[in-house]
């Protein structure tokens, strides 16, 4: 199999655009040194979760949840940030937050792809081939049970 037939495209369009733009504020690097403000990001995981999982309709949610997850893919200075400065309530709720956007994907990809917005061919392989490396990586945490980002439908 050649190496191009095996890379994954999300197609983005203007609303999935303005919620990546969000999202990466959200878990982009920010303060002296470009350090990651570990608050923002483990302690506020679950209500950004729950924010983009309560839009008005599948392709809100789907956009939300992608642009989520992607930026916390493309920032994950987050992780080691978690493990060596986090302690008890901030880990729990990293963990929890972790659980909480499994379980929102879980729900949502049962979803048909129409309902979504999204289309079978480049969008659906992507974001499951995104999901699945995020598992990967979010899998060697300390404070990440195995399984615990269980996403697939």
């Amino acid at each position: 199999e050649s190496e191009i037939s095996r890379l994954r495209f999300i197609l983005i369009n203007k609303k999935r655009k303005i919620e990546m733009d969000k999202a990466m504020s959200f878990a982009s690097p920010s303060g002296v040194g470009g350090a990651v403000d570990v608050g923002k990001v483990l302690l506020g995981l679950s209500g950004e979760v729950r924010k983009a999982a309560k839009r008005k309709n599948g392709p809100d949610r789907f956009n939300a949840l992608f642009a989520l997850t992607y930026a916390l893919a493309q920032y994950p200075a987050w992780i080691p940030e978690a493990e060596q400065n986090g302690e008890g309530r901030v880990l729990e709720r990293a963990a929890r937050g972790i659980e909480v956007l499994a379980t929102a994907w879980k729900t949502l990809l049962q979803e048909r792809d129409a309902a979504l917005g999204i289309d079978a061919e480049f969008t659906r392989p992507g974001i499951e081939a995104l999901l699945g490396n995020f598992e990967r990586m979010v899998a060697g945490m300390d404070i990440v049970d195995k399984g615990s980002f269980d996403w697939r439908p």
